[in-house]
Order: structure tokens, then sequence, then C-alpha cells
């Protein structure tokens, strides 16, 4: 029995420093040494009995940019959660491809496996990259009324950031004034960026408005009210927004 006690010991300590080391691989986007670590992990047989060392393997792919290999990682699996489609399609997300994304969401289900909100804003996420306005827009409502999750401070900003720049400022409203959170600065700071893309100069001011009364220390709001109000030709606007930003003393 001690035996075996030393042994699940040494198999928690080994996971945790594998986990660990493809951690530091993804954040230097090391894919050479994370390969090596994938082969020694392999070798030892570890993800027969460790899910959470699959996942740090597929989000280490993820990370650096291998998206093909951290497929064939999600497939070998023996023991796949939500956690590892997730990753995966915040990978497919990140980087355009849309179809793939929503393949991932598709075959999680087909394995009765159930999203969680983080794989709700992933797949929202990739319908913001591509301009699929509408199909985000089911996701969140499908999120609430098909799963029962409840859309948490992300998914509204997100949604908000999507109509944003897709021109939809009347549903960017609606979705700011429905919001059941009372720090609402990254639904502003969205619509704020929306109105950048399309030089809405009204709206950008109320958005502004609306975020230095919640944090008057918010620099991208600066910039983005700056910008809006330079690409319309208000310099004198543009003047008052930075002499604003120099009083509360803001990128200094």
């Amino acid at each position: 029995g001690i035996r075996d006690m030393g042994s699940t010991s040494d198999f928690c300590k080994d996971v945790a420093a594998y986990a660990a080391s493809l951690k530091g691989c993804a954040l230097k986007k090391d894919l050479y040494k994370g390969t090596i670590i994938h082969v020694d992990i392999v070798k030892k047989g570890l993800l027969q009995k460790s899910c959470y060392l699959g996942n740090a393997l597929i989000c280490m792919y993820v990370k650096c940019n291998a998206l093909i290999k951290a497929k064939e990682v999600l497939e070998e699996l023996p023991l796949r959660d939500v956690v590892s489609w997730s990753s995966l399609i915040a990978g497919y997300a990140q980087h355009g491809q849309v179809d793939e994304a929503f393949e991932c969401f598709e075959c999680m289900q087909d394995e009765g496996l159930s999203p969680d909100a983080i794989t709700f804003l992933c797949l929202m996420n990739a319908c913001s990259h591509s301009g699929l306005f509408e199909r985000a827009e089911n996701y969140f409502h499908d999120m609430r009324d098909k799963y029962g999750i409840r859309p948490n401070l992300e998914h509204y900003t997100c949604l908000v950031s999507i109509f944003g720049f897709g021109g939809n400022f009347g549903k960017a409203i609606s979705v700011i004034k429905m919001m059941p959170f009372s720090d609402r600065r990254p639904v502003w700071l969205a619509l704020l960026g929306g109105c950048r893309k399309w030089r809405y100069v009204k709206l950008g001011r109320l958005a502004f408005d609306q975020i230095i009364h919640l944090d008057n220390t918010c620099a991208a709001a600066y910039v983005l009210m700056a910008n809006i109000f330079a690409a319309a030709g208000m310099h004198d606007d543009k003047e008052k927004v930075e002499a604003m930003r120099l009083k509360y003393g803001v990128g200094n």
C-alpha cells in the first residue's frame, strides 16, 4: 500500500512538472522543446492517466501555432474533456479557421460532452474574426436557453464588439442595456472600438463619457476617442481629450 501511495505521489509530481514545462514552452513558443517533452510524456505512458497533461500538450501546440499537431494530440488522447476541445477551438478561432472551430464543436457534442462558458466564448471569438454576426448571436442565445449557461461579462463584451465592428450599433446598445453586471467599462470600450472603425463621433463620445465616468485612468479610451476625433477632422476636440488624459496622469 505504501508503495502504491508513493507511485501515486510520483505520478502527480511528474504530471505537475511536465505541465509546468509545457506551459513554459507555450509562453516562449518553443515548439522544439515542447515536442521533446511530448515524446518523453508518451514514453512514460502518462497520457493514459491524465487528461490535464493532455490538455497542457494541446495548449502548447496551439500557442506554438502547430494546430495540425494539436488536433493529432486531441484525436489520440485516451482521455479528453471539454477543456481539450475548447483549447483547440480557441486555436482555430485565433487563426481564423472558423470552419474547423465549428467542426470541433460538433465533434465534441457527438462525444456526449457538453460545452461550457469558455467553449462558447471561443466560438463567439471565431465568429467575430469572420464577421459572422448572426451566428455569434445564436451561440450567445443557445448558451443561455439551450445549455442553461449564464453569460459572463466576457460574453457580453464579445457580442458588443461583434455588433460594434459590424456597424450594428442599435443591437450593441441593446446588449449593453440588458447586461446584468454593474461593471460596464469593458462593454463601453468594445463599443468605442466599433465607433473608431466607423468614425461614429456621437456614439463614440457617449461611450467615452461612460468609460471615464467609471474609470478616468483608462488609457485605451483616451487613445480611441482621440483617434475618432482626428479621423473626423475635429482637432480641437482631440486636443481636449489629450489635455484630459494628461490631467489624470494617464500614460505619463
